[in-house]
Parts: structure tokens; sequence; C-alpha cells
């Protein structure tokens, strides 16, 4: 059977009112919301479990006090022997849900006071429950009061991560834990019960207890001004005496500035649960971010005692040769599908509606081409060709003598692939010769030369040479006019 022995109480520090509040049901199946006169005494663990739970609350003016109350008051109703009878506690995920849900009823509950309060107008408060049901316990929080674990033999670790700006910051590796802690931003939380602007967004995580192990719930009066290092040297040495180490935690917080409210809740397991394994690389004296990464695994059963520094750098090494391996075969085959082209045989022709061109006569011109290019730019050699931007047309005027004209069509692909294709005019009379193009283009996608943009704008009139035209999007299939709009 698992024993443990818990303790818990608030210091007001340096404030004139506490906006914390606490609870500690020892045992639930009794629903006795007490602290055990004797804090030596070992409890043995009912079937319900045992509960912990911190609020601080915020607002001033009593309004924090109010929101802590409020949240408390709601995990008090939730956890009553009647509304427990219907959850499994056999069940994780039961239970975690249970936990999460706790929190929003909380959320909706402070907020529902607010509204019908408008001087508690602003209020809100942080929240984190710790569940021991037999071997495992189950902690759910919402804002940055914080879970512990610790254990003499690994050290401390986080069971909680706090929903606050800096810890965003450390998570991008802009701040380091320790420059958290004195950032003048550290008081900004990013969820907490009673925030209008949002929906409670509860966290929750499971772990396995161990024999010997501490777990502690605080107020960011502790560690908000105390780092993890001397919280885990006070509760390793006082694990013995809870009473103490809530008061030797109280005081390292006050002499440290203990602006805050001060609320500690502290659990220890004495039996019944399996005993910790110890790793070489947990046997520091100081604890280091590498303990506790592996103390986060191993409470979650994710890892047993093969988890060693040696086998930590195989499984990257070996992670890393996969995503080498999984890079090239990405590079070998999908990228060489992605750029694979389709060819298709382009043609352009320029054609004229009349097969003779006399003077102060006109006729229509078109272009017509089956692939999607970027532009086509249309120049005629001579001013003795006018063309009329109204109606397509092109008229020829003051032939010179013995003068050939030319009108050339040259067009341009992503910028690299250029070609053109010219007719040649002569006086008087105009050759029914037509030269075609093909050639080969590059298209990302075939699929593109099938649509059709009518209406789009088609040509640009270059301001210094009225008879140079550049096309834009010239579609397969389509006769189109050189000009179907001018845009000076």
């Amino acid at each position: 059977m698992i024993s443990f022995k818990v303790y818990a109480g608030t210091d007001v520090g340096l404030r004139d009112n506490n906006e914390d509040n606490f609870i500690v049901c020892p045992d639930l199946k009794k629903c006795e919301w007490i602290i055990p006169a004797d804090h030596r005494q070992e409890i043995p663990l009912a079937d319900a479990g045992c509960l912990l739970v911190v609020a601080d609350g915020m607002g001033g003016q009593n309004a924090g006090e109010v929101a802590s109350e409020i949240a408390i008051e709601t995990v008090k109703d939730r956890f009553s022997s009647t509304a427990l009878q219907g959850v499994q506690t056999n069940d994780s995920n039961a239970v975690k849900q249970y936990l999460c849900n706790t929190i929003i009823q909380a959320d909706e509950q402070v907020k529902t006071f607010s509204k019908e309060h408008p001087e508690t107008e602003g209020m809100g408060s942080t929240l984190v429950i710790a569940w021991i049901l037999g071997s495992r316990i189950y902690v759910a929080w919402i804002g940055d009061s914080r879970a512990y674990s610790c254990i003499a033999s690994l050290g401390i670790a986080r069971l909680t991560k706090d929903h606050s700006y800096v810890q965003q910051l450390v998570d991008m590796g802009r701040l380091t834990e320790e420059q958290a802690m004195d950032d003048p931003n550290s008081n900004i939380i990013t969820r907490s019960l009673g925030d209008f602007s949002q929906k409670a967004k509860p966290d929750v995580a499971e772990y396995v207890l161990h024999d010997g192990e501490v777990v502690m719930l605080c107020s960011d009066g502790l560690c908000g001004v105390c780092p993890d290092g001397m919280i885990g040297r006070i509760i390793e040495d006082n694990s013995d005496d809870l009473q103490k180490c809530r008061e030797q935690l109280t005081n390292a917080a006050l002499a440290a500035g203990g602006s805050d409210n001060i609320t500690i809740a502290l659990l220890q397991v004495v039996s019944g649960c399996d005993e910790p394994a110890v790793d070489a690389a947990d046997s520091a004296d100081t604890p280091s971010p590498l303990p506790n990464v592996f103390r986060r695994f191993r409470m979650a059963g994710i890892f047993s005692n093969w988890m060693t520094p040696a086998n930590v750098f195989a499984i990257i090494f070996a992670l890393a040769i996969l995503s080498c391996l999984f890079y090239a075969g990405y590079y070998l085959f999908s990228k060489q599908k992605t750029t694979e082209t389709v060819h298709i045989p382009v043609t352009i022709s320029i054609k004229l509606d009349k097969k003779e061109l006399r003077q102060n006569e006109s006729t229509k011109l078109t272009i017509e081409t089956n692939a999607v290019l970027d532009s086509i730019e249309l120049c005629i050699s001579s001013s003795s060709i006018k063309f009329n931007k109204k109606d397509s047309t092109i008229s020829g005027k003051s032939f010179e003598k013995d003068e050939n004209v030319t009108i050339t069509a040259r067009y341009k692909y992503d910028s690299s692939i250029k070609d053109e294709v010219t007719i040649y005019l002569k006086k008087d009379t105009l050759s029914s010769f037509e030269e075609k193009f093909k050639g080969v283009i590059k298209l990302k996608d075939a699929g593109e030369v099938i649509r059709q943009d009518s209406g789009s704008e088609l040509c640009r009139v270059d301001s210094a040479m009225l008879n140079k035209i550049k096309l834009n999007k010239i579609k397969r299939k389509d006769t189109l006019s050189v000009v179907s709009k001018i845009i000076k």
C-alpha cells in the first residue's frame, strides 16, 4: 500500500493582503479538506486518491483574492464524493479530461462573477492541481503557478511549464531560465482564469511516482524569486520534515525579495512505489537541465534504466543519419519529379487578312500561338506602315521605292527563352508567304496551356515607339487582336 505525508501553508510575504488560496485533501473518499495536524503522519493512499491545489489571484483591491477563492471552491465542488462517483479513476484519459474540465469550469465561474460584480473587473487567477492516484500523479494547470518533483538521487524537475511571456522567450532561445527570472516582463502570463479575451486552455500531464519523492505545488511568490537549484537543495535537506521544509522555502523567498504571496503545498511518497533508478548523468550535486529532462521522461514511463548519456548520443547520431538519408531520397526522387518539364512544339505566326496591301489600304493583323508565353513584342521596321490602335489594322502610306518592310514578333518565356518570327512586306503587294517558327519550350505545367483568358489585358504600348507593341498572356489556339486595350 502506498503511504505519504502532506503539508501546506501560505505567507503574505511583503504585501498587505494575501491573494493566494490553496486546499489539501489527503483522502478524497472522505472529502476532508484539511491539513493533517501531525505533519509527520504517514497517510495510506485511498482509492479515490489525494488532491493538492494552489491558486494565485490577481487584480488588486481584493479582486484577486476573490478569483482564487472561486477557483478553489470550484475544485472542491468538482471533487466532492458525489461528483467523483461517475469518474473512471482507472482510465488515464478520463482523469486528464476531468482535470481539464475542472479548470475550464473554474474559468467560467470567475468570468460569471466578474460580469455580475463590475467592481471586480480585471480579476483573474492561476490554478495548479495535483491528483495522486495509485502510483501516478496527474497535474493540470493554467498560468505560472508550478508543480515540482524532487528526488535526492535525481534532483529537481518541473512538472509544469509556465503559461507566461518570458517562458515563450525561453522556448524560442531568446532568454535563459536565469534571465527570465529577472526580466521586467516576468509577471505577464498568457493564460489564466478570468481572461475574457480567450477561453481557458489548461495543460495536463501524467507522471510515475517513486518512493522518497517530494511533490511541491507553489505560487510564483516562491519560484519567481528562487531558482530551481536552490529550491531543490532546500527540499532535499528537509524532506524528512515537510513543515520545516515549507518554512525554509518561505524564508528563502523572503530573503530573495518576497514581494509576492508565498504559497506552498508539499507531499512526500513514503512507501509503496518503485525505487527511483539512478543514472550516472543524474548523480551531479547541482541539478542541471540534462537530469531534469531525464527525470521528466522517466516519470512519464517513456524511458527506463537503459537511458544513459551514451545511449542518448547514439540515438541522436542514428536520427541524424536517417535524416540525411531521407533528405537524399527526397532530393533524388521527389526533387527530380518536380523539375521534370513538358515539351510541346510551339507555333507562333503573324497573319494578315489581305493577300495584297496597297497604298492607303488597311488589313487586319493577328497573331496566333499555341503556348503560354510571358510576352510577345511586335516591331514594324518602317514608318510607312501605320498601326491603327482601335481596330488592330495596319495600313500602307507613301511607300518608298523598293522599300522592304518587316513585321517581327519576338516572344519570351521565363525570362530566358527567346525567339522571333518575321514576315516581309514589299511595295504595293503583300506576299502570301507565312513563316511559322516551330521549336520547343519548357512549361512548368502542361495543364496551363489549355486555359482560356478572355478579356485579359493583351498589350502595352511603349510611349517612345508607338509601332512597338508588347502582348501579354497569349493563350493556346486563340486568335488575338494585336491590341484589345491600349495603356499609355
